[in-house]
């Protein structure tokens, strides 16, 4: 018996050797998030703000994203809530369609959260007091640790005692976050920015001071408010960083 104990055992281990680089597919899918999130966020100045001339990012764009952020775990929610017994997401569904969806859905909040996190990352420097910028960016890291821990305990218990099958529960914990998302939105109109304006590329732009097309990026960076409600001539800085 303890022979043939061991001959399995050894059998399951050779099977591992032989197949090192076979994860499973959330352990993939996680891979490819944690990848495309840094990426994302290290080259959203110039490949996503830099066109829609958002650099450097003030509090309206700051709002635009995080809104943005709303309708993505809203609609990944919807679709758990309404095909949890249905033909996508029940019982005998297949599991290639449902995985598809929720994929492509958490990948496009996947982007859009890693352009709002280097844009948070540029707006804490800049609002930060001149000598206290490293107490600042701690706090902001603090915030973020805190922010992780609620969400964790609070989807947690969504998923356990949400009422309904599984994706209704899943459903909960993204409808959870689509609210935060909500509220993220509203204290980001709210920050006291006297530079309220707001472009989404060269045609589009609104709030005070609207963006005039031939003054380009650099124009407008210049024309920027300081943080004392001063106007500054200092370029476009990029996103810090020792903050990403």
């Amino acid at each position: 018996m303890t022979g043939g104990r061991g001959g399995r055992g050894h059998a399951y281990a050779i099977r591992l050797c032989i197949h090192p680089l076979l994860p499973s597919l959330p352990f993939t899918l996680f891979q490819v998030w944690i990848i495309a999130y840094g990426q994302v966020q290290a080259h959203s100045g110039p490949l996503v703000l830099s066109p829609l001339r958002q650099l450097p990012p003030n509090a309206a764009a700051a709002t635009l994203w995080a809104a943005l952020l709303v309708p993505l775990p809203a609609a990944a929610a919807a679709a758990l809530y309404l095909g949890g017994n249905g033909s996508l997401f029940g019982p005998l569904a297949p599991r290639g369609a449902a995985v598809a969806t929720l994929t492509t859905i958490l990948y496009a909040f996947c982007v859009v959260f890693a352009v709002n996190s280097a844009v948070h990352s540029f707006l804490v420097v800049r609002y930060a007091d001149g000598d206290k910028v490293a107490s600042t960016v701690g706090f902001y890291y603090m915030s973020n640790a805190g922010g992780r821990l609620v969400g964790t305990l609070l989807s947690g218990v969504l998923y356990t005692y949400a009422p309904g099958a599984l994706p209704a529960r899943f459903g909960a914990c993204l409808a959870a976050a689509a609210v935060f998302a909500a509220a993220s939105a509203v204290v980001a109109s709210r920050i006291p920015d006297p530079d309220r304006r707001l472009a989404c590329g060269p045609c589009v732009a609104c709030g005070e001071g609207g963006v005039e097309e031939e003054e380009g990026v650099e124009g407008e960076a210049a024309a920027a408010a300081g943080d004392d409600g001063t106007a500054t001539t200092a370029p476009p800085e990029p996103v810090p960083a020792a903050t990403r």
